[in-house]
């Protein structure tokens, strides 16, 4: 009797270690991906403040209303130039009453209300931004 449940028993301990490895195995490649788009992630955050730190000093150095007129419509980001396309919307004219007294500011000297940032649809740009880059600002 103490022969027969000893041979229904043979092979338990190896089919238990099989299963211990396919759960590490799974555990494993679930760690991995999980590390990789991590990884995917920061590179694509970096990359994005890169691009507003460089526009940022675009904005600075040659002013919105270059940047608006297409005059500066590139930012650089690890010594290579990515082309944008920029939309600027102007509000219309703005009036102001305070005390009985009203002050309108004419639509050409209005302020940018808005102010869009596209990266140009290209292999490398969608490599480094993750997609068609987009910024946009608005008040």
């Amino acid at each position: 009797m103490k022969l027969s449940s000893y041979k229904s028993q043979q092979g338990d301990a190896l089919l238990e270690s099989l299963i211990g490895i396919v759960l590490a195995a799974v555990i494993g490649l679930g760690l991995t991906y999980v590390a990789s788009r991590t990884l995917a992630a920061q590179r694509i955050a970096n990359t994005h403040g890169m691009a507003v730190s460089s526009l940022r000093q675009t904005i600075q150095t040659v002013g919105l209303n270059a940047l608006c007129g297409g005059t500066a419509s590139k930012i650089t980001i690890n010594t290579t130039d990515y082309a944008l396309n920029t939309s600027c919307t102007a509000a219309t004219a703005i009036t102001v009453t305070a005390n009985a007294e009203t002050v309108t500011i004419p639509a050409a000297a209005a302020p940018t209300t808005s102010f869009t940032v596209k990266t140009q649809e290209s292999a490398a740009a969608k490599s480094l931004f993750g997609g068609n880059g987009e910024i946009v600002i608005s008040q």
